[in-house]
């Protein structure tokens, strides 16, 4: 672990440079694009110290004790509604009973600080807006024989923080009798309309102590032990105390986390310590019960945990030194520790944020204990030659720097579950007993490492991905490659081990072993173990395989020597490989990680492994030939489950050429505007689900695409298809459009439109649109040829609710909407522009409002329909033109303005409207008025030609 103490650090190293890996291995200069962090397991966060300020200085004359050493201790710090912060600490020998407080404020967000009176206010709190009651609470209680109840204070603020007032209020434990119990320096949690506190206590029959987490459901009045949260234990190893100083925290997952210390630290002076460590639990059932223990590999005292507004988790602790760490929203994933301060005597520490944008953060400098308690404080522990104790205020800069993750990580192992119990895929192997120890690994993870029954003989045990596993099976060396990230040590102090942990991959035709040993790190290739490559710790000043470091192993074809390669790169530093190996000839076709060798075990501490294949990415910003390999930074993508990902940083059109069929399982998109055409076609294919992500961009592809799978199209962008085709499902969560679709179901949750003009005709076995959904069918028909019962009745519902439409409402002046019927009721040809019809087929036409008879023309036949469905139910064929489900006066309104007119589409429907009209049994009331003048109208329909105007006879039919 290394110090970070200046002005400006980041919490995690290895921001990625703008000359991508992939494009170094393979020789080509470097992806053009906008690149930003590498995407390492926890949060990348930049913390910047912009002042620091001392709040209080304390000096032996700050007391009249003989002997007085300035001590000051539990500074925590509150933000009011308003803003202010408030900075509460004790002040003198903490153990002699001879303390007083002071109590500080800033309204300028933490630059200076003014005193306040040291009156009342709750340990714990609740801060809510003026308008509302904020609560908290103090309390503790000691009590050698045990008990299980007792009283606290409840405090209460109806301005913000700003004052408050005090009662009593009883804590309660149930069956369990405690001897003490003590309140954290902590935010009280809301769950719905429960608070929550932790609390460190110790049981009458106990010497070790445990954390407790503490409920109210009637506003803090009561309270209640609802669990605990943490035992003690001695595997993993907790250190002298069990338990103890807590926090606890809300997560937007609705899950709570607690993080607590577990023993003194000092006499060490060491900020870098890591035992005894701080551990933490999560509760995904509001407190009920807790994960087991896991340890976060730092040492410290007083855990402080606060959540910033993306749900990044921060925790701020003390001794030796004072630190900041940063989680994942799921609080599993754990940073490095950014060091704040780095010297004697902090304890308690507290960030908040301010009211313009920044976060303060307070800790204490000062001599650790006074002579009544330890007449000899441990060296280092004295603060300024025992003769001053500060209290300081710094004020930060926090920003998370955002990261993108050029993999798709198909199986990760971050020790938050055993690759065994799990089912990942991970099969556990060994030639012989073994005797299992579990070991804790840092930041928040553990791997369970071996030990062998003797230290002689030929035992092996490892974890293996079979290429059985789907994940594995995609990896393909020469036409992708892999890549693999892992984090560990090599745990010599921990067990007999021969000095060597092996990391194996192989894909049936190529097999590369890294191996960490007590000397470096290896890299086993071709030519086996006369030939390995090394990185040897001798060489290399303060490196050694014992400390933490992230590995990335990347396997691929070289495009310049057609060999398999691999590189290994270290500590997130991308520019350069420490470890470059062609690769051996091998028929393991699998990942495996452990003890491969066949003497001893040896103990691989793996804090996270992950792997991805190697996806293809464009390389160019001027366009080019898609098959060009110069214009990728690996193999052209260009098989079954392929991943092509195409950004460019430039603003306008780029032109990707396919001069011939390509075939990716997957395409991701972000740029201003990708054009896509040429003589070849494009076939989505995966063993799953093809996708097309559209991040970014309005995009077109004007080659044939073909659904050989189903294909899921998301993302902000857009993208135009011209012809898809295929059996697949076709599922838009996005935006996307196309000439024509003749694929299987059509399943939309963004939007899909035909385009307009395109004079073509699409086809689906059905059609599903969700809520939020939509799909335009602009001025062209669509067939869907389904299986089993009609789904006519929901084609009419999606009408209605307006998800299924027409954007081109008007023709020629003329009211257009979309027209449907069963092909069997009304349209008597085996095909439609070759599509074939049958007895379960449902069409739907872009046509005219009250051409019910979908001939192309409103004519007599059409009213004749309304007349005979009027005031029943009816479908468009029956005369309901506007969804309702019923045939009524605004379908006939609709119809009547329409008369006569006739649909410009299709030539085939004007021919037939011209046929003879059948003859007229009689008009229903109320039509009769209509037919006092069908002879006149029956005259002028038969004038009717395919581009006439009828704005006089509309006007005429007006006047009916």
């Amino acid at each position: 672990m290394v110090v970070r103490n200046s002005i400006q650090t980041h919490s995690n190293a290895g921001v990625l440079s703008p000359a991508f890996l992939f494009g170094l291995v393979s020789g080509v200069a470097g992806v053009v694009g906008v690149r930003t962090a590498y995407a390492d397991e926890a949060p990348i966060v930049s913390v910047q110290i912009e002042s620091s300020t001392t709040i209080y200085t304390a000096t032996p004359a700050s007391s009249t004790i003989l002997g007085f050493k300035p001590h000051i201790n539990f500074p925590y710090m509150k933000r009011r509604a308003d803003g202010g912060l408030i900075v509460n600490a004790t002040v003198g020998q903490t153990q002699s009973g001879k303390v007083f407080g002071i109590r500080r404020l800033s309204t300028d967000n933490g630059l200076s600080w003014s005193a306040l009176p040291n009156i009342g206010n709750p340990n714990s709190s609740l801060m809510l807006p003026a308008s509302q009651t904020s609560v908290g609470v103090s309390y503790s209680m000691a009590n050698s024989a045990g008990q299980t109840s007792w009283l606290g204070s409840r405090f209460r603020s109806t301005d913000g923080g700003q004052n408050w007032t005090a009662d009593d209020v009883s804590f309660n434990t149930g069956t369990i009798s405690y001897k003490s119990v003590y309140n954290n320096y902590n935010d009280i949690v809301p769950v719905g309309s429960t608070l929550y506190t932790s609390a460190y206590a110790t049981r009458a029959v106990d010497q070790f102590s445990e954390s407790i987490l503490l409920a109210s459901n009637n506003g803090g009045l009561n309270w209640t032990r609802k669990s605990t949260i943490a035992f003690y234990d001695t595997l993993p190893d907790m250190g002298s105390e069990g338990p103890s100083e807590s926090s606890l925290i809300g997560l937007n997952n609705g899950n709570l986390l607690a993080v607590y210390r577990t023993g003194q630290t000092f006499p060490s002076t060491d900020v870098n310590l890591i035992s005894p460590s701080l551990f933490f639990s999560i509760s995904a059932d509001e407190g009920s019960t807790w994960s087991p223990p896991k340890s976060l590999g730092v040492a410290g005292v007083f855990p402080t945990l606060k959540k910033l507004d993306d749900g990044t988790i921060a925790l701020s602790y003390g001794r030796y030194g004072a630190k900041l760490m940063f989680a994942d929203s799921t609080g599993k994933r754990w940073s490095e520790p950014t060091v704040l301060y780095n010297g004697p005597g902090s304890g308690h520490t507290e960030l908040r944020p301010t009211n313009d944008g920044r976060y303060v953060y307070v800790h204490d400098q000062s001599s650790f204990f006074g002579p009544g308690y330890d007449s000899s404080p441990p060296a280092g522990y004295v603060y300024d030659n025992q003769q001053s104790a500060n209290l300081k205020a710094l004020r930060l800069n926090i920003t998370k720097q955002a990261s993108t993750d050029d993999f798709n990580w198909a199986i990760e192992y971050h020790g938050d579950y055993s690759p065994i119990t799990t089912g990942q895929g991970w099969v556990e192997t060994n030639t012989s007993a073994v005797s299992r120890r579990a070991y804790l690994a840092q930041l928040g993870t553990d791997y369970a490492a071996y030990d062998t029954i003797s230290t002689v003989g030929s035992k092996q045990l490892y974890y293996t991905i079979p290429n059985t596993q789907s994940s594995w099976q995609a990896v393909d060396f020469a036409s992708t490659g892999v890549v693999v990230d892992f984090r560990a040590r090599l745990a010599t102090s921990l067990v007999v081990n021969e000095g060597a942990a092996d990391l194996q991959l192989g894909d049936g035709a190529g097999l590369a072993t890294l191996q960490l040993s007590s000397s470096g790190v290896f890299l086993e290739g071709a030519g086996g173990n006369a030939s390995q490559a090394a990185y040897i710790e001798s060489t290399h000043a303060g490196f050694s395989t014992n400390d933490w470091h992230r590995y990335r192993v990347v396997v691929r074809l070289d495009p310049a020597t057609g060999q398999r390669i691999a590189n290994v790169f270290l500590d997130g530093d991308l520019s350069t490989p420490i470890l470059t190996k062609q690769l051996a000839a091998g028929s393991t076709d699998a990942l495996r990680f452990g003890d491969l060798s066949s003497t001893d075990n040896s103990a691989f501490d793996v804090d996270y492994l992950r792997f991805s294949a190697i996806v293809g990415r464009w390389n160019s910003n001027a366009g080019g030939s898609w098959n060009a390999l110069a214009n990728w930074t690996t193999t052209v993508p260009n098989a079954v489950d392929a991943v092509a990902n195409i950004t460019a940083a430039t603003a306008g059109t780029q032109s990707v050429t396919i001069d011939s069929p390509v075939t990716i399982g997957q395409l991701n998109l972000d740029a201003t505007t990708l054009a896509f055409s040429g003589a070849g076609s494009l076939r989505l294919q995966s063993s799953a689900a093809a996708t097309v992500n559209v991040q970014s961009g309005t995009h077109s592809i004007t080659v044939p695409v073909t659904l050989a799978s189903d294909v899921t199209v998301s993302g902000a962008g857009s993208i135009a298809f011209t012809h898809l085709d295929g059996a697949g499902l076709l599922t838009v969560d996005g935006h996307a459009s196309a000439k024509r679709a003749r694929i299987g179901r059509l399943r939309v949750g963004g939007t899909f439109a035909l385009t307009p003009g395109a004079g073509e005709t699409s086809r689906v076995t059905a059609l599903e649109i969700s809520a939020g959904g939509s799909v335009d069918l602009a001025d062209d028909d669509l067939v869907i040829d389904y299986a089993g019962a009609s789904p006519q009745q929901s084609i009419r519902e999606l009408l209605h609710a307006g998800q299924l439409f027409t954007s081109v409402a008007s023709n020629d002046g003329h009211a257009m909407r979309v027209g449907y019927g069963e092909a069997n009721r009304f349209f008597a040809g085996p095909a439609f522009y070759g599509i074939p019809l049958d007895a379960s087929t449902l069409i739907l036409f872009h046509t005219l409002v009250g051409d019910a008879t979908l001939d192309g023309v409103v004519n007599f036949d059409d009213l004749l329909a309304v007349a005979q469905h009027y005031g029943a139910d009816a479908d468009w064929l029956g005369g309901d033109f506007n969804y309702d489900g019923v045939a009524d006066f605004d379908d006939l309104l609709g119809l009547a303005q329409n008369y006569n007119a006739a649909s410009f589409e299709a030539d085939w429907r004007l021919a037939q409207s011209l046929a003879p009209e059948p003859a007229i049994v009689g008009i229903l009331s109320p039509f009769a008025f209509v037919a006092r003048r069908r002879a006149e109208l029956s005259r002028r329909k038969k004038n009717v030609k395919r581009c006439a105007s009828h704005a006089k006879l509309r006007e005429e039919l007006h006047s009916l």
